[in-house]
């Protein structure tokens, strides 16, 4: 998508929002604008669901927050199985909004790879949308800038690099 200007991996460098400090395992910012991050991901073997949930939460909600996209990978240890979320802000769901009103963070994608007779299969491909990534809206005279879409063999491909040092491949 030519981004190579506008977005590198920052890696898993610990973060302080205010009061908040959390290390991403991965994370990606923008490299205009002081870096900011754009989008996390959480990386769970030891971690319960509910932990990288909790962990997607403080990525998205915390004031002064950058996070656009916050991604959880948990990885089954007894079978192969791995679940990525892909977590966004929402707006507020009450009907009257007011300047307390808080967006909160929602799983909006869920993608189950898992293993079976030798065959990996993938419940899907994962998006993340454009503008959340880099910040910008696409431009439309460049129609290699599309929403950032992993499908379903490659992410197939990666749980397998994941199952191989637990002996499940």
């Amino acid at each position: 998508m030519e981004l190579k200007k506008e977005i590198r991996s920052r890696g898993s460098t610990t973060v302080r929002i205010g009061n908040w400090v959390k290390e991403a395992d991965e994370s990606w910012v923008l490299t205009t604008n002081n870096s900011p991050i754009t989008t996390t991901l959480e990386i769970g073997l030891s971690e319960s669901s509910q932990k990288l949930a909790t962990d997607a939460r403080g990525w998205l909600e915390t004031n002064g927050t950058t996070v656009q996209v916050a991604l959880t990978m948990a990885i089954n240890r007894s079978r192969p199985q791995v679940v990525i979320n892909r977590y966004e802000l929402s707006p507020p769901q009450s009907i009257t909004r007011t300047r307390a009103s808080r967006s909160v963070a929602c799983c909006v994608e869920t993608i189950n790879i898992t293993r079976g007779n030798n065959t990996t299969a993938a419940s899907g491909g994962l998006t993340i949308p454009f503008k959340k990534f880099t910040g910008r809206d696409m431009n439309p005279n460049n129609p290699l800038e599309r929403d950032l879409f992993i499908p379903d063999y490659k992410l197939g491909e990666l749980a397998e690099v994941v199952w191989e040092p637990q002996g499940f491949v």
